[in-house]
């Protein structure tokens, strides 16, 4: 194609021999004064018939290389042939033979194999066929030098090797006949042809079919002097044109009539050749328009295979690669360079797949019916990696009817392949904890219907009395609604918990009870969290339940345990203050006693004024409340039961506290201090497991200052109470002992580990396990020789708690 703009140049150059023939003429004309005219105008038509018969027999080869070499001429060649008109002189076959003669690598050389002509592709010295081969044409020529003279001498032709192209040559005998004793008889030449073709396709031999130029003949005659025969024929063998020029045979008798009819000639040769030009240059211009069309077309279809992000790949027949795009040459990691001319199966395929493709594409080929096949198969890349492509395969149908090669498109799905893979995996993950899981799972959309439930959930979370609508499966389950596999109590729960997670996008864990098969009730804890999308919005909700039955009893019964355990321990804590409460106890009675005698002597006496009755019997009535108080809350401290959840005031408690301890702190010459922050908001519980907490921390405190001499320090215990920042109160119990030793810190919370040999090592694990069941937290902090502080947080009473 890159020859296509010069083709105006060209014709005028084929014109120029037409042209100097006839300025030869004229010059003839002039000369036929004398005798040897007719000679030299007979030698000079002659001359012009071997030059015009040199260049169709060139052209000849040259079109048919090209047919076979470049198969997208096709349409053209066939286009070309319909609107033939049948007559010579109106064709446009000449530039067109003209563009196909510039295109081939042409040669005509002489006996020494020196240069006669070259085309417009072999002006260098490196284009010489004899340098460019190194010596391998030497055995084509002379077989083609060999070959038998006859009216149609056949052309030697073979594949060479140039060190980057295979180059199809040809090399031809320019041969023309003469008529001896009646016979055409080959007249000896020392010219020719040589045709060479670079290609990196497989030719399609069926394609010369469309366009057949016969063998040129030329024929002397003794009596006619010379005739060129020129057939044209088409596919059919229909003869389209046929040239036969016979040039007179002049004696010296035509001497008088010669120079008109010469000058006739010229003016009909001058008329001719104008309009030969005009016709030349008006079809060098159609074919300039039609070359910048092809060539703006052909640069289009480039941008658009290197735009697509697919691989587009095309072979030949015997897998070689002839074009792959942009995205092909990347994925490959070759540049087109690399590729172009390749073997496909061997360069691209691995080893272990290319067998069986290769013979796919064989039986594909040897179908000749045109067909996409699917594919999916591994491609090696340049760093040998394997890649993943998935085929569109199809094979195109030349004009002939043959299949001539395949057209491909792939898309590189490795990476997508993958992550199936790993989504499988993973989906077969979670499908194995879905079906092993001893807890009920759920999905649920927006609108509360089921999209995955598990084989547990199926099983243990679907009420008796729905199964007998339907099996309850989780397929079956898919797309039902919580009131539908179960009743209506317990299905509003779960709806009301739904609306939760929805609103408030959090997860939340609830206990729930509903009954088995069998009619016994079951407890379960869920846990319900939001499903969101990649936006942020909820999709649904999701839960997990598990049956905690058996747990919640164990729980139950080690609460009742522990509820024992305290209480022994409260019972134990009266048995050692058993002393100091006596002693409180018996101050009122004393003084009830004091003010009942001093009463009932001025009875005795007579002096007895009423107003003075009356203060005595409300003093002895203030001493029998202050006992009854007292040995009121040592009897609710030593109470097996608890009064049960209550709203606490934490000072009050506190105080009830201090007041039983009064007396064991005052014979242990310890002072307690009350710092109570008055506006403390009440805490759910019960009254008597928090001051059982406290009452533990304070006697704790009090041991830790039995060593210590009061001479040495005070005996100081402080009692403090204030609200943090958050919705909690904070207890706080100092002391000024010894502190707590480095290396028993770490268990000073265990069951069963005192320090004291009389101790049963269990207050500050009752400590802990009451303080974690009103949902608080303690802790301690402790300064050798200076003293502890044990630290207890409560959360305070809210509308949540108090619900």
């Amino acid at each position: 194609m890159a020859a296509l703009p010069t083709i105006r140049s060209t014709i005028r150059r084929l014109i120029a021999p037409v042209a100097l023939s006839a300025a030869i003429g004229m010059a003839v004309i002039g000369a036929l004064v004398v005798i040897a005219a007719q000679e030299l105008d007979r030698v000079a038509r002659e001359d012009s018939v071997n030059l015009l018969a040199s260049a169709i027999s060139h052209t000849r080869e040259k079109v048919k290389q090209v047919a076979l070499e470049h198969s997208f001429w096709d349409q053209a060649v066939e286009n070309l042939v319909k609107n033939f008109d049948r007559t010579w002189a109106d064709t446009n076959i000449g530039p067109y033979l003209q563009d196909a003669f510039d295109i081939c690598s042409t040669y005509v050389v002489d006996a020494k194999n020196r240069p006669v002509f070259a085309s417009a592709k072999c002006k260098t010295k490196t284009d010489d066929p004899f340098v460019r081969f190194k010596g391998g044409l030497e055995n084509l020529v002379d077989r083609a030098r060999q070959s038998p003279r006859d009216k149609s001498p056949t052309p030697q032709e073979g594949l060479l090797w140039d060190g980057k192209y295979v180059h199809s040559v040809t090399a031809s005998a320019l041969t023309d006949f003469e008529i001896v004793d009646g016979k055409e008889t080959p007249k000896g030449t020392d010219w020719l042809l040589i045709v060479t073709i670079a290609f990196h396709e497989e030719t399609v031999s069926e394609i010369s079919k469309n366009l057949l130029l016969t063998d040129l003949r030329i024929v002397r005659d003794e009596n006619i002097g010379s005739q060129a025969h020129l057939p044209l024929q088409l596919v059919n063998g229909e003869t389209a044109s046929h040239l036969v020029w016979t040039p007179p045979q002049p004696g010296r008798e035509m001497l008088v009539w010669t120079l008109p009819a010469l000058f006739a000639v010229f003016v009909v040769l001058t008329g001719l050749t104008a309009l030969f030009v005009r016709r030349a240059n008006e079809t060098g211009r159609h074919l300039e328009n039609q070359a910048d069309a092809v060539l703006d077309e052909k640069a289009r279809s480039a941008d658009y295979l290197d735009i697509a992000e697919i691989i587009i790949a095309a072979l030949d027949l015997r897998g070689n690669i002839t074009l792959i795009n942009r995205k092909g040459c990347e994925v490959l990691g070759y540049s087109e360079d690399e590729l172009i001319g390749e073997n496909w199966f061997e360069r691209v395929l691995p080893a272990d797949e290319s067998h069986e493709i290769k013979a796919m594409f064989r039986e594909a080929f040897a179908s000749k019916t045109e067909r996409v096949l699917h594919r999916e198969n591994h491609v090696t890349t340049k760093s040998g990696e394997r890649r993943l492509i998935s085929w569109q395969n199809s094979f195109v149908i030349g004009p002939n009817g043959q299949i001539t090669g395949s057209l491909s498109s792939g898309q590189d799905i490795t990476e997508s392949r993958r992550a199936e893979e790993a989504l499988r995996q993973k989906s077969a993950h979670i499908q194995a904890v879905l079906d092993n899981s001893s807890a009920g799972i759920h999905l649920k959309d927006i609108d509360g219907r089921f999209l995955l439930v598990n084989e547990k959930f199926a099983a243990d979370l679907v009420d008796e009395k729905f199964t007998a609508d339907f099996k309850p499966t989780p397929e079956n389950i898919v797309g039902k609604t919580s009131h539908d596999l179960v009743q209506g109590k317990v299905a509003d729960t779960f709806r009301a918990k739904d609306r939760e997670v929805i609103e408030t996008k959090s997860a939340i864990s609830y206990e729930f009870e509903m009954k088995d098969k069998s009619g016994s009730p079951r407890v379960y804890i869920s846990t319900r969290f939001p499903v969101l999308g990649d936006n942020g919005d909820i999709m649904g909700t999701g839960g997990i339940s598990t049956e905690i039955s058996e747990h919640a009893q164990a729980q139950a019964a080690a609460k009742k345990l522990q509820e024992e355990l305290a209480h022994i321990l409260r019972v134990g804590t009266v048995g050692e203050m058993a002393t100091g409460i006596a002693h409180e106890v018996n101050q009122p009675l004393a003084a009830i006693k004091n003010y009942s005698m001093g009463m009932l002597r001025r009875l005795r006496s007579g002096g007895a004024e009423p107003q003075d009755m009356t203060r005595i019997l409300e003093l002895i009535s203030e001493q029998a409340q202050r006992a009854g108080d007292l040995i009121r809350n040592v009897r609710r401290f030593a109470h097996r039961e608890a009064d049960g959840e209550d709203e606490i005031d934490v000072n009050a408690a506190i105080r009830d506290v201090a007041s039983i301890l009064t007396n064991e702190a005052v014979a242990r010459d310890i002072r307690i201090d009350l710092d109570l922050n008055d506006d403390l908001p009440r805490i759910p519980g019960e009254a008597v497991q928090i001051q059982q907490a406290v009452l533990n921390l304070v006697r704790n405190g009090m041991d830790a200052m039995t060593d210590i001499e009061p001479d040495q320090t005070a005996r100081l215990l402080n009692i403090r109470t204030a609200r943090t920042d958050g919705d909690l109160i904070k207890i706080s119990v100092a002391d000024t002992g010894s502190g707590i030793p480095e290396r028993v810190r770490a268990r000073i919370f265990n069951p069963f580990f005192t320090t004291r040999p009389a101790g049963l090592g269990m207050g500050l694990s009752i400590c802990r396990t009451i303080v974690k069941a009103h949902g608080g937290d303690i802790w301690f902090t402790s300064i050798p020789g200076e003293g502890t502080v044990f630290h207890l947080t409560l959360p305070i009473l809210t509308e949540a708690t108090r619900g």
